[in-house]
């Protein structure tokens, strides 16, 4: 009798397992990822120079050309990061978001610099509505301008964000950083 129910057991476990593998494959291949369309949108004459740069997701990665592209996100509602790479992965610009279907994406100065910041470690993990106020806390801060400024800069430069000879943006950087974790 043991034998038998045991039988029974796992006959309804395989069962059970390959329905829900069937409706799991297909479920989660349909609506796993997002296209979104996107835009470099700087405020010099900068755009030209970031042609053949790569623009990454977690999901896809596109040779730039020209200023608009279409690249694939998950689709969730955790915030994405979107980057611009020249081919040593150096990033350029970027851009932190939830994304949504058929808004499009704008890279450019703004952007980031909230993503730079929004990037910390402390302030990564955050999701949802609190990310908003994460970035209204962010830009109410008197240290933003300054940092927009610095990132401005080397992006009409076309320095990397990261380049250790670019001290002022790290600067400015640390210290809103610092200012934001003392809030």
């Amino acid at each position: 009798m043991k034998r038998f129910l045991s039988f029974g057991a796992l006959l309804l476990t395989m069962a059970g397992l390959l329905v829900s593998c069937h409706e799991n494959v297909i479920d989660d291949t349909l609506d796993q990822f997002i296209i979104v369309r996107g835009e470099i949108n700087v405020a010099t004459s900068a755009n030209d120079l970031y042609d053949g740069c790569d623009v990454v997701t977690s999901a896809d990665e596109l040779e730039l050309l020209g200023s608009n592209f279409e690249i694939k996100l998950p689709n969730n509602d955790k915030i994405q990061t979107v980057m611009v790479l020249d081919k040593d992965d150096n990033p350029y610009l970027m851009a932190r978001l939830a994304p949504q279907k058929g808004k499009t994406i704008e890279i450019d100065e703004y952007s980031t610099t909230l993503a730079l910041v929004t990037m910390h470690p402390l302030l990564a993990p955050i999701e949802g509505s609190d990310y908003y106020k994460v970035v209204e806390m962010i830009t109410s801060s008197d240290k933003f301008d300054q940092l927009l400024q610095e990132v401005t800069n080397a992006v009409d430069e076309k320095r990397p964000l990261f380049d250790s000879s670019n001290e002022a943006l790290l600067l400015v950087l640390s210290d809103l950083c610092e200012t934001i974790a003392e809030r």
